[in-house]
């Protein structure tokens, strides 16, 4: 299981297995995407999560894997993004890499 679906299968518990206050406590310092996560880009760019907001989950710092093209980049143009500053992209799902075509969760 990705760490996304972690995240949500832990949010649509319900309280029927544990404290709100904890979940809660525990998706802000994991994020929605936990470090480490792959995920699509509305530009249909490819990145990994690098660091989480923990006062803004679902804007975290991105490491780009995979241009919006389906390049993969090159070690030297690897870049981070900072989805906090930069408004016109936010994630748009997460991605199994172990899945071979890709699809999301």
């Amino acid at each position: 299981m990705i760490g996304y679906q972690a995240i949500r299968n832990l949010l649509a518990d319900n309280s029927r297995r544990f404290d709100p206050a904890v979940i809660m406590a525990f998706t802000k310092i994991m994020g929605i995407y936990p470090i480490g996560s792959i995920v699509r880009l509305n530009d249909g760019s490819v990145a990994r999560v690098v660091k989480v907001h923990v006062d803004a989950p679902l804007r975290p710092l991105v490491q780009m894997l995979m241009d919006n093209s389906g390049s993969v980049l090159s070690a030297g143009k690897v870049t981070i993004i900072d989805l906090l500053e930069d408004k016109k992209l936010f994630i748009k799902e997460a991605i199994n890499p172990a899945d071979s075509d890709g699809a999301n969760e």
